[in-house]
C-alpha cells in the first residue's frame, strides 16, 4: 500500500471512530445516544479539538477535520515538518483554512481529503472528511464525515451548525448559491513543500 493510501485509510478511520456523537451541550459536550452512562469517544473529540485550540461553545467543523489530519499524520509517524506546515496552514475558520490552501485544492476529491464549503456572500462555511467519491452519470456525488452537522437534509444553517457527527452524502456543486456551495478539497499530501 503506497503512503497516500495509507493516510486516505488512516484519516478516514479516525473520522469514523466519531461518528454518532451527538451535542448534548451545544458545541461543548458530546455523547453517544445509541449506548447507556459517559462515552469514552467523547472525551476523546473534546481532548483533539482542544488541541487544535478549540474552545467549548465554538463551531468545530473545520476543527473536527484539521484535529482528524494532524492525529492521522502523527499515527503514521509524517514528518515533523509537513504536520507543522499544516497546523499552520488549517485554522478552525473554513472560508481562512480554503484560502490559505486554496492553490492546492482541488475540484476532484480523493478520499480522505478535507472539503471546503461557503455559505453564499458570507463568511461561514462548512468542512469535514471525504470517505468516498462516486461519479453516475456525470454527477459527482461524496460521502462524508462531518461534525457539527445535522444528521437528516436540513437547511444550510442547520448543515453547518447541527449537533452531529455523522455520516452524509453530497452531490458536489461548485454553483454559487445562498446556501452551501462547494469551495475545493485539500487531498491527502506526504509532502510539506506541497502545502
Amino acid at each position: 500500500m503506497s503512503k497516500l493510501a495509507e493516510l486516505s485509510h488512516a484519516i478516514i478511520a479516525k473520522a469514523e471512530r466519531f461518528q454518532g456523537l451527538k451535542e448534548i451541550k451545544a458545541n461543548e459536550k458530546w455523547d453517544d445516544p445509541k449506548t447507556p452512562g459517559a462515552d469514552a469517544r467523547a472525551q476523546e473529540l473534546r481532548k483533539l479539538l482542544e488541541g487544535v485550540k478549540w474552545q467549548p461553545g465554538w463551531a468545530y467543523c473545520m476543527g473536527f477535520a484539521k484535529a482528524i489530519w494532524l492525529e492521522a499524520y502523527k499515527a503514521l509517524g509524517m514528518s515533523t515538518d509537513l504536520r507543522r506546515a499544516l497546523d499552520d496552514r488549517l485554522s478552525l475558520h473554513v472560508v481562512g483554512s480554503y484560502n490559505a490552501v486554496k492553490h492546492v485544492t482541488s475540484n476532484l476529491p480523493q478520499p480522505g481529503a478535507i472539503f471546503f464549503m461557503k455559505k453564499g456572500d458570507t463568511i461561514q462555511g462548512h468542512s469535514g472528511i471525504v470517505t468516498g467519491v462516486q461519479i453516475e452519470r456525470g454527477i459527482m456525488t461524496i460521502t462524508t464525515i462531518e461534525g457539527n452537522t445535522s444528521n437528516t437534509e436540513a437547511t444550510a444553517a442547520k448543515d453547518r451548525e447541527g449537533d452531529w457527527v455523522c455520516k452524509k452524502k453530497r452531490q458536489v456543486s461548485f454553483a454559487k448559491t445562498p446556501g452551501l456551495y462547494f469551495l475545493g478539497f485539500l487531498n491527502p499530501v506526504t509532502d510539506p513543500k506541497l502545502i
